[in-house]
């Protein structure tokens, strides 16, 4: 039925091709192809906590990723910027609100020891930079 149906078309365009140029119109042949265009939106290894948690371990990766992926994308796409100062607490506090209503104890604790070494590093990155003048 495909190929009846690509025939058809061949033909029909075939016609067109030669009326036109009996007429004298300029003629040209392009090849477009339609591509489907899937919005994904920001994922966990986009932000700075999920490629901690996941470098650390995949199955918390994976126990946080759907919790994540449950965000709104504004807030997916908020998150997906390193914290800058003056964030650090609110975004810890926000990701307790998230993981610790559905992880296990340990786990949970795990999660948040990673995200906040995490984010005393950064801290004392930045205070490093502003100490150097690099900023």
């Amino acid at each position: 039925m495909g190929i009846i149906k690509d025939i058809k078309t061949s033909v029909g365009i075939y016609k067109r091709l030669r009326e036109a140029g009996k007429e004298g119109k300029k003629l040209e042949v392009k090849t477009s192809v339609v591509i489907p265009l899937i919005k994904m939106g920001p994922g966990l290894l986009d932000t700075v906590e999920g490629c901690v948690i996941a470098n650390a371990s995949w199955s918390l990766f994976d126990l946080i990723d759907p919790i994540f992926s449950s965000l709104p994308y504004e807030d997916r796409h908020r998150l997906a910027f390193s914290p800058v100062n003056g964030e650090y607490a609110d975004r810890a506090l926000l990701w307790k609100a998230l993981i610790k209503p559905v992880l296990p104890h340990g786990q949970y604790h795990k999660a948040m020891r990673l995200i906040l070494n995490k984010y005393v590093r950064l801290k004392r990155r930045e205070i490093d930079r502003k100490e150097d003048g690099t900023v």
